[in-house]
């Protein structure tokens, strides 16, 4: 069949075709034949668009002429281009040569619009949503960092998990749990306290603090309050360890070294070192929520952790005292002397104080 008579019946059969736009071009994109849903999409339908430059109608081509001359005239893969957007319509663009052409016949382009308009419009909207969900996706990403960085600095990290995971709800309840309680109070703090500056005091503490945070949570232990000059720390609650008072032992000796070590590090500063006294007791604790209304606080509470206060009041700059219970349990891994009886006021029975000189090296050392 002659090409542009080929080409005619099949701009015929696709004449008012709704989704389908078609024209022939020569080599150099000149229109020689369209159908009247090529004219209306690209077009004016009224007037007609033949010898029309197709890169006038469809700007997307302009640079192309080169490349679709060769395509007409030597042959190859048809050109495509999808979503190209023209007049508030989307196509699918495609530009493929006309075989079936003699020897004598000008080289011919078939294009091809096909009307994608709602296809493009679903996939911008998926995007758009994909898009909205993913950066929701990363404010809660960042909302929950935020989360857990505010809370493991206020509760225990196994507490945090399960805050986070909404496991846990804080309510003022606790939970009956055996406990090597810690305490660590800095001696002559008030006389250092008139010597600085509220800023060089401020900055003192939390020096202090950092090195003692370190070496609890070092052993596994759990900071559960700052009360002024003093720290108090939990082993076994709310992450349970057999070794519990070892351990609390452990970080009272790393943390005097760490202290020491700190105080000659500072002593050309002019800024006088805080020295700390050490209390542990071992036994019954309730670990858990205290407060009203709706202010919480993790807390353990009990006469364990009033007896580990005790024993570190009395506790000398530098010492590490025990209690008999405490003393009982560590055994031979530690050395140590017997200090006193101590009578307290409103107490039936008396306290054994111990002091803790020294950590024995384990077998395996």
């Amino acid at each position: 069949m002659h090409a542009y008579r080929y080409a005619d019946v099949l701009l015929q059969i696709v004449h008012h075709h709704p989704r389908l736009a078609l024209a022939l071009t020569d080599a150099h994109l000149r229109i020689q034949h369209a159908n009247a849903t090529f004219c209306a999409w690209v077009g004016d339908e009224c007037v007609s668009v033949e010898q029309v430059a197709l890169p006038e109608l469809l700007p997307v081509l302009v640079g192309l002429e080169q490349h679709l001359f060769r395509l007409a005239t030597e042959g190859g893969t048809p050109y495509t281009l999808p979503y190209v957007a023209h007049n508030g319509r989307v196509f699918d663009l495609t530009i493929e040569p006309v075989h079936h052409l003699g020897a004598d016949e000008e080289p011919l382009l078939l294009v091809t619009l096909h009307d994608v308009t709602d296809r493009a419009r679903i996939e911008q909207e998926w995007r758009q949503q994909r898009n909205e969900l993913m950066m929701q996706r990363a404010a809660l990403r960042r909302a929950r960092d935020h989360l857990d960085y505010v809370l493991r600095r206020f509760v225990p990290s196994s507490v945090a998990d399960a805050l986070i995971e909404g496991t846990h709800t804080p309510a003022p309840v606790g939970e009956k749990q055996t406990a090597t309680m810690f305490f660590a109070d800095a001696r002559g703090f008030t006389a250092v306290a008139e010597t600085c500056t509220v800023e060089e005091l401020f900055d003192m503490l939390n020096a202090h603090w950092a090195i003692l945070v370190r070496e609890i949570r070092a052993e596994g232990g759990t900071v559960v309050q700052y009360a002024g000059d003093m720290i108090m720390a939990a082993f076994n609650v709310p992450d349970p360890m057999s070794d519990h008072a070892l351990r609390a032992a452990r970080a009272a000796f790393k943390a005097r070294a760490a202290l020491e070590t700190f105080a000659a590090q500072i002593a050309e500063s002019g800024l006088p070192p805080l020295r700390f006294g050490f209390g542990l007791h071992t036994g019954s604790i309730m670990a858990g929520y205290v407060g009203g209304g709706d202010f919480y606080q993790y807390a353990t509470i009990g006469d364990t952790t009033n007896v580990a206060f005790y024993l570190c009041t009395q506790a000398p700059p530098g010492a590490i005292y025990a209690s008999h219970t405490t003393w009982a349990l560590l055994g031979t891994q530690v050395e140590a002397r017997f200090v006193a009886q101590h009578m307290v006021k409103k107490r039936r029975e008396p306290i054994l104080v111990y002091e803790l000189t020294a950590l024995r090296a384990s077998p395996s050392s």
